[in-house]
C-alpha cells in the first residue's frame, strides 16, 4: 500500500507558519534555486534527492517520517481548532 506524500504540502505550510520566510530565502538556506524549491511545494518535483529532503528536515528540525507522511496542517488544525472554537465563544459571552 502507497502511503500519501505531504512533503510539498508541509514545506510551504512550515516555510509560511514556522518560519514565515519567502521562498526565495528558504531555497537560498538549501543551496537550491527558487525555481526549484518552488516545484517541491508544488509537488512537481523530478530530480529530488535524499539529501534534498534531509535538508529541508533539517531546516525545519523536524523528522522525515512526519515530514513526509503526516499532513501537519491538518494535525495543526485538529489540536488548535477546538482550543481557538472555544477560546472564541468564551470571548463573546457577556
Amino acid at each position: 500500500m502507497v502511503k500519501e506524500n505531504y512533503l510539498g504540502k508541509n514545506a510551504a505550510f512550515l516555510r509560511k507558519g514556522y518560519l514565515g520566510i519567502p521562498q526565495k530565502e528558504m531555497s537560498e538556506r538549501l543551496g537550491m534555486s527558487c525555481e526549484q524549491y518552488s516545484r517541491i511545494e508544488h509537488g512537481r518535483y523530478k530530480q529530488l534527492t535524499i539529501d534534498n529532503i534531509l535538508n529541508i528536515a533539517d531546516v525545519f528540525n523536524i523528522d522525515l517520517e512526519n515530514l513526509i507522511r503526516v499532513d501537519i496542517q491538518q494535525k495543526v488544525s485538529n489540536v488548535i481548532g477546538p482550543y481557538l472554537k472555544k477560546t472564541l465563544s468564551d470571548s463573546k459571552a457577556p
